[in-house]
């Protein structure tokens, strides 16, 4: 965010009493820079849940028969859209799937 001179802006240093990044204040001669971290960001990410979706477990079950998966044989295996396909390997590949580069393609496997 950038403040014009003149306008106020609250907030309670208290509110980031346990979180990771804490607001900072850069001043230099001729202006200032203030920045103030998302909370809402850190507990938005802390709040999901580590279940996985009926897609995403018929996808790691693809990739369990198959040693591999592509987003084409994820696509042609579930009839998903290709964008869809995508989303769910690139979600898993955080935290369940290896991404290995073959070329143009990508094939994930598991850890």
């Amino acid at each position: 965010m950038i403040f014009k001179e003149g306008i106020n802006t609250e907030f309670n240093m208290n509110d980031y009493t346990g979180c990771e990044h804490k607001p900072e204040v850069n001043v230099t001669d001729s202006s200032f820079m203030m920045i103030i971290p998302n909370i809402r960001y850190n507990q938005a990410n802390t709040n999901k849940s580590d279940k996985l979706s009926e897609q995403e477990m018929q996808a790691l079950r693809l990739i369990e028969n198959d040693g591999f998966a592509t987003s084409e044989t994820l696509t042609a295996a579930l009839n998903l859209g290709v964008t869809r396909s995508y989303t769910i390997l690139k979600k898993m590949a955080d935290v369940k799937l290896r991404a290995v580069k073959n070329g143009r393609c990508i094939e994930y496997k598991l850890l």
